[in-house]
């Protein structure tokens, strides 16, 4: 004989995903040279791309032009940064890049929120309002 009283069910759970990694856990791996980023927490693993005088000096074309429009700028000023500039894009889940230039305006927090780490260089923690980087399909 039925109650009319439905039996109790069990919600759905799915299956846990791949931990996510953290800024600070990536500094923490080997300079070995392997290409490291995070995307939303997932870690990105490449062989480190070797550069050129071409790449070279495009990165400094473009950064000499970001820095005398940055000196033209009212203070406060932000800051420009070369050559696998560590960006912190997001957090939770953590998205953090190697930039080769990348423009950080003053509005992304004092000072304390940029971590320089001597042995791995500078991660910006915040924002990249410009952050130009081409991708071929050999950089992927």
């Amino acid at each position: 004989m039925s109650t009319g009283v439905a039996p109790p069910t069990t919600a759905y759970s799915p299956p846990p995903g791949p931990r996510r990694m953290t800024t600070e856990e990536l500094l923490a791996l080997p300079d070995d040279g392997v290409e490291r980023w995070l995307i939303n927490g997932e870690l990105r693993e490449k062989p480190m791309t070797v550069r050129h005088r071409f790449h070279s000096s495009v990165m400094v074309c473009v950064s000499t032009v970001l820095k005398n429009w940055r000196d033209q700028q009212p203070e406060p000023r932000g800051v420009v940064y070369c050559g696998e500039a560590g960006v912190r894009l997001h957090r939770n889940p953590d998205t953090t890049v190697g930039v080769d230039v990348t423009y950080v305006p003053p509005k992304c927090g004092d000072r304390s929120d940029r971590r320089i780490d001597n042995r791995r260089g500078c991660t910006v923690s915040g924002c990249g309002d410009l952050v130009p980087q081409r991708h071929t399909g050999r950089d992927q």
